[in-house]
């Protein structure tokens, strides 16, 4: 017996560059997803965003699924007539089952361990196991899943300091991961902010989904945030990290402590440099040529 249309997927994926990637995601996007992946190869290095930008390469693999398959070919049409290409490059349209679809996700997705306590867990699986402090995770289109080395040694840097009852600034909070696990470890507020749409709309969605939504402040205005904190984080790049050193030691209390990442390790004596005028960087870590410095105010 043949499947009922609604017991399938339709996915289109293709290879495009960075030059076409942000028309072509709007043009994917118009047309109501259920998923859209992108996918850099030919082993390209991933950089940590700025706020507001979005992970690309050079070259890219998108993966886009949705529920009909009457539009795909309307579709293609338009990325074409509004981008700089001819064709789609390795285009390949698939039909998926739902049931084989949610199987190879859930087989693909795994838990992942960050110190001794924290864990991530992709959105479809619930883990209780006594121990274990655990945030479920959907990134949707924002960056920050655990699995880059800058994520993770911020996520290793949270799980082994002391949280309870301190405030704590996310500065380019992605998909939240950060100020959703500083919750769950102690913590007694966080403001998270990103000028990314994306990663505000991901960091709500996540925040209500592991039910710290009432303690997580998310907004895209860093002039909205007139606080003090006790922490702060911030996973972006050397240039505004340098930009915002000023700003960061302002909106840090006495005895505060920052932790800086999306650093490459090339960059360490210039953040470093610039950093000891307002705090005193006790701590750095390197994982896969990415850095990640802290320090108390002085």
């Amino acid at each position: 017996m043949m499947p009922k249309n609604n017991d399938e997927y339709h996915q289109i994926e293709f290879d495009i560059s960075k030059d076409d990637l942000a028309e072509t995601e709007k043009i994917l996007e118009s047309y109501q997803p259920l998923s859209i992946s992108i996918q850099g190869f030919d082993e390209e290095k991933i950089y940590e965003p700025l706020p507001g930008e979005m992970p690309i390469w050079k070259k890219n693999r998108v993966k886009a699924m949705y529920q009909n398959s009457k539009n795909l070919q309307e579709l293609e049409s338009e990325i074409i007539n509004k981008t700089n290409i001819e064709i789609l490059h390795n285009k390949e349209i698939k039909t998926i089952r739902k049931k084989g679809w949610q199987e190879e996700w859930i087989q693909s997705s795994k838990p992942m361990r960050f110190g001794e306590r924290l864990w991530i867990y992709p959105d479809h699986l619930i883990d209780n196991i006594e121990g274990r402090i655990c945030v479920n995770l959907n990134q949707g289109l924002a960056f920050g899943t655990g699995s880059h080395p800058t994520t993770r040694l911020c996520l290793e840097w949270l799980e082994k300091s002391n949280l309870e009852q301190k405030s704590l600034l996310d500065y380019g909070c992605g998909s939240g991961v950060l100020g959703i696990s500083a919750i769950k470890l102690g913590a007694k507020s966080v403001t998270a902010i990103d000028i990314d749409p994306q990663a505000v709309i991901a960091s709500k969605n996540n925040a209500e989904k592991n039910n710290v939504q009432k303690k997580i402040k998310i907004t895209d205005d860093d002039k909205k945030i007139e606080d003090s904190f006790d922490l702060i984080v911030a996973n972006i790049l050397a240039r505004p990290l340098v930009e915002l050193a000023p700003c960061f030691y302002k909106k840090l209390n006495q005895g505060g402590v920052i932790c800086l990442s999306g650093i490459l390790e090339s960059q360490v004596n210039f953040i470093k440099d610039t950093y000891s005028k307002y705090f005193n960087i006790s701590e750095i870590k390197i994982k896969d040529g990415w850095v990640m410095m802290s320090g108390i105010i002085l």
